[in-house]
């Protein structure tokens, strides 16, 4: 897993993850290791089973790995519900994220920046204002 995409998310507000809905095969964060929600049995490295997720406190040190289909539709989410008059949807979010790439520096470094990363910057920015400066979310 990328270390950098793990920093980020460690860095990422409490509230970020709020209402977050696990699903099984879901990448997660446990003290600092990557695990896994699954069923009981054994997936991967570490399975923590969905049901004992829901109502943790994210002050734990359990934190999601977002997937770039979950950041989307965070993303989606937000907009629709902040902006119920502007219709949010997959094809109008690849155009305002294209648009955040090329105008942004991400077009400057995009062949050094796995896609997971820049999609979790444009959710932070278009969430929160906030932008990533290698080190915190500023």
């Amino acid at each position: 897993m990328d270390t950098q995409y793990l920093k980020m998310i460690l860095a990422l507000p409490y509230k970020f993850f709020e209402g977050w809905e696990y699903k099984l095969g879901d990448s997660i964060l446990i003290g600092g290791e990557v695990a896994y929600t699954g069923v009981v049995g054994v997936y991967r490295r570490e399975v923590i089973r969905c049901d004992v997720l829901v109502g943790v406190g994210f002050e734990s040190d359990i934190r999601p790995i977002p997937s770039q289909e979950q950041l989307q539709n965070k993303i989606i989410n937000h907009v629709n519900k902040k902006h119920p008059h502007y219709e949010c949807n997959d094809f109008t979010l690849s155009k305002k994220f294209i648009a955040y790439v090329i105008e942004g520096d991400l077009v400057q470094n995009i062949e050094n920046k796995p896609l997971k990363v820049m999609w979790l910057e444009f959710a932070e920015y278009v969430i929160y204002g906030k932008t990533w400066d290698g080190e915190a979310w500023i």
